[in-house]
């Protein structure tokens, strides 16, 4: 068994056993448990429990480990430890000692990555415990058939990472800049790429982000997605207004960011720095700074009593990997998130240093494949060149007809885009004088739908003497309010050349 502490002072019990599940278990003040829920369907029994940081860990009968985040109350990592059952488990810090029935520990760090192996006792180890030392060392007590050893541990290399835990839930919502400067400076240093090799990083930052904005007054929870994908973050700033019709407004937004090399950048990518009135750092911009700047406001006009709309926050971890799972959770959790009168969303642009643009809409998108084969194997230009059909030319010939003098050539494609309005008109000549642009650039930019290829790939080898058999184009249009489905009119996705 273990007991687990919650954020809100409530104890939670978790009871493993033979019947290969786990269950979870509140601990009811007055005494006595209420089932929560349960894992089911273990590979075999569970033969030991461990806890850290909204973490279960699982012991399992054949080596494995469960990792389960209790939160979003699903499986994110299955850990092939031991090649014997694992009996005991404990946690010093951010790390995870395991020992196994052939009396060996492991060691894994806070990425779930074995950082270190010993044999500890001759036969199986039953049991594992952790003493805290002072200055921040631990030492572990681990109980054998025979013996009972202590061993002394070395410093915990992810110590930082427990700081970051810890400073977190400090933030308090009084001083509205150096609230936010102080919580953007947390959130920057966790490297949340949405790439699978920091899925634990992603998973830190939805807690982080979870615990500041509690902090400031919200009520927040993470909704799990696809499995091996990133939880979403779920926020609610509910607003003082008396009335009865208080207006609710979505704030979407996404905690990843894109990968950083450090070379390419004058300071550390994950550490928040100021440098000529600007700050630095991965996802400044886009987007854990707009995230934090609107959760910061929402809380100090909700200090001030001034906070006259229901806020809601969807901050999802896989916007920079395609939004895989959004979709579907904004479906299954549609009640929960409730009736929605406006939706901000921060992933656009200013026009100018200085002058801020608040945009009214977005153009939507739709991502195509187009392939071409030939039905034939790869040629040589040397020896076929001239006497077979050649993808490659055909997919040019393609997608030059597509596009045409900047206009797409598709039939119909245009039918349904309404012409340039008086109102819209001035709003673009307002933005030209401040953003140095024409009114025609800028209706190219935000109204009128576009064609684009991302890449064209061959296949066969990269040498100039060869004729691939088979070509693809990725593309994508832009599309904007009132088109026909372009998918209706473009549904081909391959050519077959005879």
């Amino acid at each position: 068994m273990q007991t687990i502490q919650r954020a809100d002072e409530t104890f939670w019990l978790a009871s493993g056993s033979g019947d290969a599940d786990v269950k979870i278990w509140e601990c009811r003040p007055g005494g006595g448990l209420q089932l929560l829920f349960s894992f089911d369907e273990l590979p075999g029994a569970c033969l030991s429990l461990a806890y850290r940081d909204s973490l279960l860990f699982g012991g399992i009968q054949g080596g494995q480990i469960k990792v389960w985040d209790l939160e979003t109350r699903s499986c994110i990592r299955t850990i092939m430890a031991h090649n014997s059952d694992v009996m005991s488990m404990a946690v010093a810090g951010t790390e995870l000692y395991a020992s196994g029935a052939n009396g060996t520990i492991l060691r894994f760090d806070s990425s779930f990555d074995c950082s270190a192996s010993f044999q500890a006792h001759q036969f199986s180890i039953l049991s594992t415990l952790i003493l805290a030392q002072e200055g921040g060392r631990y030492s572990l007590i681990s109980a054998g058939k025979r013996f009972v050893k202590l061993w002394n541990l070395p410093r915990s290399e992810s110590s930082d990472a427990t700081s970051i835990r810890h400073d977190a839930q400090s933030v308090n919502p009084g001083n509205d800049g150096d609230v936010m400067l102080y919580g953007l400076s947390k959130f920057i240093s966790v490297p949340t790429v949405s790439d699978g090799k920091h899925r634990e990083d992603c998973r830190q930052g939805a807690h982080m982000l979870k615990r500041l904005v509690t902090q400031m007054g919200a009520e927040a929870k993470l909704l799990p997605t696809l499995d091996d994908k990133n939880p979403l973050v779920l926020a609610k700033f509910e607003g003082q207004s008396a009335s009865k019709t208080r207006k609710r407004v979505l704030f979407y937004g996404h905690y990843d960011v894109q990968p950083a090399t450090e070379a390419d950048w004058d300071t550390d990518p994950f550490e928040l720095s100021g440098r000529n009135g600007y700050l630095h750092g991965r996802g400044i911009a886009d987007n854990k700074g707009p995230i934090l700047a609107v959760a910061c406001a929402a809380a100090a006009l909700r200090e001030r009593r001034m906070l006259d709309v229901d806020l809601i926050m969807v901050i999802e971890g896989e916007e920079e990997a395609g939004s895989a799972g959004f979709l579907e959770a904004m479906q299954k959790y549609r009640d929960e998130i409730g009736h929605i009168d406006t939706i901000l969303l921060s992933n656009s642009s200013w026009v100018g240093e200085d002058d801020p643009c608040v945009v009214f809409g977005l153009r939507g998108v739709i991502y195509a494949n187009l392939s071409i084969k030939s039905g034939s194997a790869d040629a040589h230009s040397g020896v076929d060149g001239g006497a077979v059909a050649e993808p490659m030319l055909a997919m040019i010939k393609l997608l030059g007809n597509i596009e045409s003098k900047g206009k797409i050539s598709i039939p119909g494609f245009y039918d349904g885009v309404l012409p340039l309005g008086a109102e819209e008109q001035q709003y673009y000549e307002a933005v030209a004088k401040v953003s140095g642009m024409s009114v025609d650039t800028i209706a190219k930019k935000w109204r009128e739908p576009t064609f684009s290829v991302a890449n064209i790939r061959a296949s066969g080898p990269t040498n100039n003497t060869i004729i691939p058999n088979s070509v693809t184009a990725n593309v994508s249009f832009r599309l904007v309010p009132n088109q026909v489905s372009l998918a209706a009119q473009f549904n081909v996705e391959h050519h077959r050349l005879r």
